[in-house]
């Protein structure tokens, strides 16, 4: 477990640690100690498509895999991608300019399908 690691850790460095790792919600007020933020998914997308990066397509497929109640696995995003064929969509179309993702382009205008658009 993660936590139990980072508490090795601290004790290792002489830092007393008073008892084992459990769960809980911090008082109201409680300084926070660290967080996490993630670029915007069309950022990452964007990146992705710039490099020709396999490691972030197979990270997003696992992602698409987990909310689609599969396994986060090269199994499970396959899965969610055959799952998503059902859904009627064309290909994607992504217009690019200037070596960009035209961000201003409604997302409608970007990704067709086969359903009619409000």
């Amino acid at each position: 477990m993660a936590a139990e690691s980072f508490g090795d850790f601290l004790t290792a460095d002489g830092i007393t640690v008073a008892a084992g790792p459990y769960t809980g919600t911090a008082p109201s007020g409680a300084a926070t100690v660290s967080s996490v933020s993630s670029p915007p998914l069309a950022a990452i997308v964007e990146q992705m498509l710039l490099e020709s990066n396999n490691v972030i397509a197979e990270n997003l497929a696992r992602h698409v895999a987990i909310a689609t109640g599969h396994p986060a696995s090269f199994a499970g995003a396959a899965a969610a991608g055959r799952g998503l064929a059902g859904l009627a969509l064309a290909a994607p179309v992504v217009q690019i300019g200037l070596g960009r993702l035209a961000k201003d382009v409604p997302l409608a205008n970007r990704v067709r399908s086969g359903r009619k658009q409000p």
